[in-house]
């Protein structure tokens, strides 16, 4: 599997298929910064609360470390992978799934991205809303803040990675700094007996917090190409794949949890509020959810270029932000979060497959699954795998005790089997007179 030619491509052409000039790859440095950008975002703060809360902040410390490393192993895999083919994470998949299969893995997959946009958005305007109210004392439509986010973020993205990788090099600093200020506030406030405590949150071992860190961010490695291609080097992919998920997502989660500590009623934002950064919590929850939801944004516009050619990508950005937009301000959180969840489930699956196809079964570019019987391994293992993690989900099984993690290991180890066989059926057709 050779890697593909980097050289000049069409204006905007961040789309799948476009070739990647020099001047658009990143450093290590730089694409850490967006990953971690990603990572700081309101259901994180949920998260990283639930977690210290549950387990008490030594504990928390352990599972924040254990899970977030898991995470990083395996983005390291498959945004190496990216790095070397320059391709996106949905012209990867046509190895193992091929074009017919790939169409539908990616219509899932799009599918559940801006899904989770239309629901950030919502998430989005309903926090500035809160923030504004209480900093402010005006009282603004939730609506009008759903519109000026989701108008910020389809603005960005519409430009492709570079604007999202500027972004990030502005914003996340900024953000890692009202993090800090925030716990050194709340420490100033803590008793020494309440950082020791053992927690009474609903997470209580600690073999619970670690499938909470992994699987909050299973989605977005299996969607880390996308990112990943721009990468200088396989070397830098690895390094910011460790540096982002692994130092950048674990810490945001303690950063954001110790506030959780506190006996203040209500969430991470009214906290701020309460310790004095009304203004800078106003700021977190912009430029947070501006940089996670170009993300999302950006994925899913990919994703949509692929389902149908021949479109111009600034084009699908628009229509999908705007689709994404009316479906949060329907109020798609309060009505379809199970649903999003589902997809969510169904999407780590993809890649333990891609992984196995490329790095496993050391099939190339050579080796793309033409016709229904070699699609058929991929979409048999896609299947099984997604119907094992709802299993797990709703607790009538238990294997890692992840469900994403064990739809991920799964669907790559049967993957590897079944594709496998077909290739020993195939030779033997071929053999028998």
């Amino acid at each position: 599997m050779g890697s593909a030619d980097i050289s000049a491509h069409p204006a905007g052409g961040s789309g799948p298929g476009a070739h990647i000039a020099r001047d658009q790859l990143v450093n290590g440095l730089q694409l850490s910064l967006v990953i971690i950008g990603v990572a700081i975002t309101i259901p994180a703060f949920l998260v990283g609360g639930e977690v210290v809360a549950g387990l008490g902040l030594t504990r928390a410390a352990a599972a924040v470390s254990i899970g977030s490393l898991a995470v990083a192993v395996i983005a390291a895999l498959t945004m190496s992978l990216a790095a070397k083919t320059r391709r996106s994470t949905y012209e990867i998949i046509r190895g193992p799934f091929g074009a017919q299969g790939c169409r539908l893995v990616t219509l899932v997959m799009a599918t559940s991205l801006l899904g989770w946009f239309g629901v950030t958005a919502q998430l989005f305007g309903q926090a500035l809303a809160g923030a504004v109210e209480q900093v402010a004392s005006i009282s603004a439509p939730r609506w009008s803040m759903t519109l000026l986010g989701s108008a910020l973020m389809i603005a960005t993205t519409i430009f492709g990675f570079r604007a999202i990788e500027r972004l990030s090099r502005v914003v996340v600093p900024l953000l890692l700094v009202l993090l800090v200020a925030a716990v050194w506030l709340s420490l100033g406030r803590l008793s020494s007996e309440a950082l020791t405590a053992d927690g009474t949150g609903s997470i209580t071992s600690l073999g619970t917090g670690i499938s909470v860190v992994i699987g909050a961010y299973m989605v977005a490695v299996t969607i880390a190409p996308d990112i990943a291609r721009f990468a200088k080097t396989r070397g830098q992919a690895t390094a910011a794949a460790f540096a982002g998920y692994g130092l950048g997502y674990g810490g945001v989660l303690m950063l954001a949890g110790i506030p959780g500590l506190l006996p203040i009623d209500g969430g991470y934002v009214e906290r701020l509020v309460v310790l004095g950064l009304g203004v800078p919590a106003l700021a977190l929850v912009v430029f947070a959810t501006w940089t996670t939801n170009c993300s999302n944004l950006y994925s899913a516009s990919l994703a949509f270029d692929t389902l149908i050619p021949g479109k111009r990508y600034r084009l699908i950005t628009v229509l999908a932000g705007a689709a994404g937009t009316l479906a949060g301000l329907a109020g798609l959180a309060d009505n379809l979060v199970p649903y999003l969840v589902l997809l969510s489930i169904a999407v780590p699956p993809i890649s333990g497959i891609y992984l196995s196809h490329y790095l496993v079964l050391k099939l190339g570019d050579g080796n793309e699954a033409t016709g229904l019987a070699a699609e058929a391994p991929a979409l048999l293992a896609w299947s099984v795998a997604t119907g094992v993690a709802w299993l797990a989900s709703n607790g009538y099984l238990t294997l890692t005790g992840v469900g994403s993690l064990d739809s991920f290991l799964i669907a790559g180890g049967s993957y590897a089997l079944l594709r496998r066989h077909v290739g020993r059926s195939a030779t033997s057709s071929v053999a028998d007179p």
